[in-house]
């Protein structure tokens, strides 16, 4: 065991997989996604950004990483061109 923990793992018809590696986020992807995609960290009212990124989406693996100073439970919310992808998170 290296500390990382995987808490979850969601997949839908998108085939966008969204997996917590400890403070940190990989999205996967079957393909590229076009434009900017919105990575943001909500708290569980849905109320501002603790924090955001806007990222490129590759085919494969995308890694995000949330600063360490937040911890509790969140929701990441990621907006693309796919369509908006909401999961829950512990840090």
């Amino acid at each position: 065991n290296n500390g990382t923990s995987v808490f979850e793992t969601e997949k839908d018809d998108s085939e966008l997989t969204i997996t917590q590696l400890g403070s940190a986020i990989n999205i996967e992807s079957d393909e590229s996604i076009e434009g900017i995609t919105e990575v943001s960290v909500i708290n569980l009212l849905g109320q501002e950004a603790e924090y955001s990124e806007s990222i490129n989406i590759e085919a494969g693996s995308n890694m995000v990483f949330i600063p360490e100073e937040l911890s509790g439970m969140y929701l990441v919310v990621i907006k693309s061109s796919n369509g908006v992808k909401t999961k829950k998170i512990m840090l």
